[in-house]
C-alpha cells in the first residue's frame, strides 16, 4: 500500500460542523492525497474529506468518549 499526501494550505480549507460531525475538507477540487493499494488492485482512493464526529459513536470498555476521527 503506497500513499502520496499533498500539501494544502490552511488558507484553502473549508470546516463545517453538520449534526455532530466536524467536516474539513480542501477547496477547489484539490483532495488530502491517495492511496494505492498493492497489485493486482487497480482502484485509487483519493481523500477528500477528514471527518471528526462528536461524541464518538463507539465506546471502550463501555466509556463513551468525546470524539473520534
Amino acid at each position: 500500500m503506497t500513499f502520496e499526501y499533498c500539501f494544502v494550505d490552511v488558507r484553502d480549507l473549508e470546516v463545517v460542523h453538520d449534526r455532530g460531525i466536524l467536516r474539513i475538507r480542501p477547496l477547489h477540487g484539490k483532495s488530502f492525497g491517495i492511496m494505492r493499494p498493492p497489485p493486482p488492485q487497480r482502484d485509487i482512493f483519493e481523500a477528500f474529506e477528514i471527518q471528526i464526529h462528536t461524541p464518538a459513536e463507539h465506546f471502550k470498555n463501555s466509556i463513551p468518549y468525546d470524539m473520534e476521527v
